[in-house]
């Protein structure tokens, strides 16, 4: 199997794959403590600094998704789509605007944990994976766009942006879209702080533990799993019969 070959596996499969991090960052955390609390010298702090990571990429993301294209990006599992080429707002300033936006959030997430060897691993994780996919989707996008798609690529930063990069799109904001698409992703975010936040507590008690902050995170979770599912398939598909 080629590198395009597994870069096409890793893109079907990047929504479960990040749940295999957990089996490397277990042991880590259960046999090697070393909190970034102390580092940071308060835990407030850390969950500061982890909230902030975590809404950064959450209002990033949304930009970057509120502004592209229809059918150039999204939620397609078995094979890259993109009928027009991103080239303005988010994506006039760097190549992969949406896996910037997904570092934030692994990072965030990560802080949870409160371990700094774990989130080491991690960030690596994340590097590693999100590299065999953006390899994938260049070979797609210059595949598809050839030329026009060579010359963005030229002069735009690969991951982090750059504001001096930045050129206003026609394209208006398209919040129905950021509301139906997007709420996966919201709700994956808390999942994923509530299973590390209930994994930190409880190999720290030596006991399973499950406190009131981690039923409130479950309720809003459900709340917008459930709330995202019914705009998108009453509200947008069914009463105003549109196709995000």
């Amino acid at each position: 199997m080629n590198l395009q070959n597994i870069g096409a596996k890793v893109f079907r499969y990047r929504g479960q794959i990040p749940a295999l991090l957990l089996l490397l960052i277990l042991p880590v955390v259960c046999f090697f403590p070393c909190p970034i609390s102390t580092l940071l010298g308060d835990i407030y702090a850390l969950k500061l600094l982890s909230f902030s990571f975590i809404l950064s990429g959450v209002f990033y993301r949304t930009y970057a998704v509120g502004f592209r294209f229809d059918h150039s990006s999204g939620r397609n599992r078995h094979n890259q789509v993109a009928q027009h080429l991103n080239i303005t707002d988010a994506y006039s300033m760097s190549q992969h605007p949406l896996y910037f936006s997904n570092g934030l959030l692994w990072m965030g997430i990560l802080l949870v944990l409160d371990n700094c060897l774990a989130f080491c691993i991690g960030c690596c994780y994340y590097i590693v994976l999100s590299s065999v996919i953006i390899r994938t989707e260049t070979v797609f996008l210059d595949n598809t766009f050839g030329e026009e798609y060579r010359q963005w690529k030229k002069k735009r930063p690969a991951f982090l942006p750059n504001p001096m990069k930045y050129k206003r799109g026609a394209k208006r904001f398209n919040w129905m879209r950021v509301f139906a698409t997007e709420y996966p992703s919201w709700v994956s975010i808390i999942a994923s702080v509530l299973a590390l936040h209930i994994l930190k507590n409880s190999i720290e008690s030596n006991t399973f533990s499950f406190g009131k902050g981690d039923l409130q995170l479950v309720v809003v979770g459900l709340v917008v799993g459930f709330s995202g599912r019914f705009y998108k398939y009453i509200v947008v598909r069914k009463w105003l019969k549109k196709s995000i």
